[in-house]
């Protein structure tokens, strides 16, 4: 019996050599940074790589005033950015900012962690439609262009990439790398300076991140963007960071050169 079993063992066992077991890297990780802004330049080639970064003031008009229409003025001017065809997307501005199940006496009894991560994700949704895909954003952003630019970017990259099928959707990284995008085509500079969010009126404890990328690993991916981007002395667009992402991108964009000269 224990011949037949062998023999039975030899037939079906595995004779193609094991694939190699690949690392996983926290997203944010410096290392999942490299890799995915890699990734992400071979996706999307060089021209939307080097298409001059986004400056606020070049980008959102002076007159805006807050309305629904200059909004979708800006949300034109994003998806043309990033490749994605506006019309392929329906805008709304009436996402809740905080979830309409959760009462002020819930919220009360919520830890201000939890509290963040309640809060996380109300500033804008895309959502998979039938016809047409769905961007959801919420209407206190109107009168913050800067912030409505950099959440308006996370969501139509979520068009781009899950949208087009470039990734699964459960792939577990997916809402950063989603961010990370957002940096790779130009939107850095607003994606960092605002990664926080006070939270919500009625609410206390300080601020909530706005986005899933933290203002640490946002920072690091300005320098591995201008890093690809062969920017190995201060870019002149630096000076419109906010000091503390300033100051974070430029020495991780110092050590990236270093080690750039080392390899040589």
């Amino acid at each position: 019996m224990r011949a037949v079993f062998k023999s039975l063992a030899n037939k079906y066992k595995q004779v193609d050599p094991p694939k190699p077991v690949t690392r996983r890297l926290a997203a944010g990780h410096p290392d999942w940074i490299d890799e995915s802004m890699r990734w992400l330049a071979d996706e999307f080639g060089d021209a939307m790589l080097l298409r001059p970064i986004v400056r606020p003031a070049d980008f959102i008009p002076a007159d805006n005033d807050g309305s629904t229409e200059a909004a979708r003025e800006l949300f034109a001017k994003v998806c043309d950015r990033m490749d994605v065809e506006a019309d392929r997307l329906d805008l709304r501005f009436d996402l809740d900012e905080v979830p309409p199940h959760l009462s002020p006496a819930r919220l009360d009894q919520l830890t201000h962690q939890r509290v963040s991560e309640v809060v996380k994700g109300r500033f804008g949704q895309w959502r998979e439609g039938e016809d047409r895909n769905l961007v959801l954003v919420a209407a206190g952003l109107l009168a913050q262009p800067e912030v409505l630019v950099a959440v308006f970017a996370h969501e139509v990259g979520h068009e781009a990439l899950l949208g087009a099928g470039r990734i699964d959707r459960y792939r577990r990284d997916q809402e950063a790398l989603t961010d990370l995008f957002a940096v790779f085509a130009g939107f850095g500079i607003l994606m960092a300076n605002s990664a926080h969010a006070p939270l919500p009126e009625g609410l206390e404890g300080g601020n909530a991140p706005r986005f899933y990328l933290r203002e640490h690993a946002l920072s690091d991916a300005l320098a591995y963007y201008a890093s690809l981007r062969e920017e190995r002395t201060l870019p002149s667009w630096a000076k419109h960071l906010d000091w503390p992402v300033r100051i974070r991108a430029m020495s991780r964009l110092s050590k990236l050169e270093e080690a750039a000269q080392g390899g040589k």
